[in-house]
């Protein structure tokens, strides 16, 4: 449950900024025309990751909301040929989808929890993005470093949401040398003043699934607002007066 109500905060923070990103109309291109042969990062496991100087080819192993970061930060989406199926389905089904079309990646490498290693690398990717803190995902994150691929790990052991998106952002800036689109949105969300949720009457003691779902963003949005600087609200809305169960 815990981890269901980090997952929806985070998605909520990304509705955000992915507004941001498609009204500046994206940025794909680097920083500047300068071809670098290489760059080194320092990932979520504090090392030393060389990566390529030109990335075409990205593979994000792990289930996380990362797809939608990697595309605020100045990722290119054609260029992600590997994703997990649970991340295929959120990005293909979100807001995500009004930006990238993601429906013909390939989610060939994952194995329900697993990951098959062979298959990621017939995938070629430049670079591969993972789940530092997911045991199994770090082991084949090692084979295919044995392997000659650029791992890159992410952290999700980060109690708040904007501060996940921020630091998955800036290390995606780096990786890819977007720094500067990276820094905007880093930017975008520390001065974000309020975010207010449409929520519904239908969330007091709920009886249905739309009322319950409804119910659980509240308390997710309750939460965040006390570990942000950002002010979160609900509101509730009723239907039409002289329904029944409205509050108006």
């Amino acid at each position: 449950m815990k981890k269901t109500k980090k997952w929806i905060a985070l998605l909520l923070v990304l509705t955000m900024a992915l507004t941001l990103f498609t009204g500046c109309g994206g940025n794909n291109t680097a920083n500047n025309d300068k071809v670098v042969e290489s760059r080194t990062v320092i990932d979520a496991t504090e090392r030393e990751i060389t990566v390529p100087g030109e990335i075409n080819r990205v593979v994000i192993m792990s289930t996380m909301p990362l797809c939608s970061v990697y595309c605020m930060a100045g990722g290119d989406p054609d260029k992600i040929v590997g994703l997990t199926p649970e991340s295929k389905n959120a990005a293909v089904n979100s807001f995500l989808s009004q930006v990238a079309d993601l429906s013909d990646v390939s989610t060939a490498f994952a194995e329900g929890e697993a990951v098959n290693v062979e298959e990621v690398m017939n995938l070629n990717p430049d670079v591969v993005f993972y789940n530092s803190w997911h045991a199994g995902d770090s082991a084949a994150a090692a084979k295919l470093e044995e392997l000659g691929v650029a791992c890159v790990g992410f952290t999700t052991d980060i109690p708040s949401a904007i501060e996940s998106v921020s630091t998955w952002a800036t290390l995606i800036g780096q990786v890819l040398g977007t720094e500067m689109q990276a820094d905007k949105i880093v930017a975008y969300g520390q001065d974000v003043e309020k975010m207010v949720m449409v929520s519904t009457d239908k969330a007091v003691n709920p009886t249905n699934v739309m009322g319950a779902t409804k119910r659980m963003c509240e308390m997710i949005v309750q939460t965040i607002g006390r570990h942000s600087s950002t002010e979160f609200v609900a509101v509730r809305f009723g239907n039409v007066l002289g329904s029944n169960g409205s509050v108006i």
